[in-house]
């Protein structure tokens, strides 16, 4: 399992996986963090082809500073998932 080190350097992608190892619902949030990704290239891919979307998701992690950003917007995300499930 890859999952985002390919994307990131080794410190990032360490402080990446030790929030997602330790999510107690085990990989949950996971999908928060991969939505996450996705909406730093959201202008970039809303009107593309599948090529442009393509490449622009491969680029996604460019977008990306910090690794602290990522993980805030997936937490923004969960917390509005889970505000609404209510």
């Amino acid at each position: 399992m890859l999952l985002l080190c390919q994307e990131f350097d080794m410190v990032p992608s360490i402080r990446l996986w030790d929030t997602l190892l330790t999510d107690p619902k085990r990989f949950e949030f996971t999908n928060f963090v991969c939505v996450a990704m996705v909406s730093f290239v959201r202008d970039d891919i809303i009107d593309g082809d599948f090529s442009c979307c393509m490449e622009n998701l491969q680029k996604a992690s460019e977008r990306v500073h910090e690794i602290q950003d990522l993980l805030n917007r997936a937490n923004m995300l969960c917390k509005g998932y889970i505000d609404n499930e209510i």
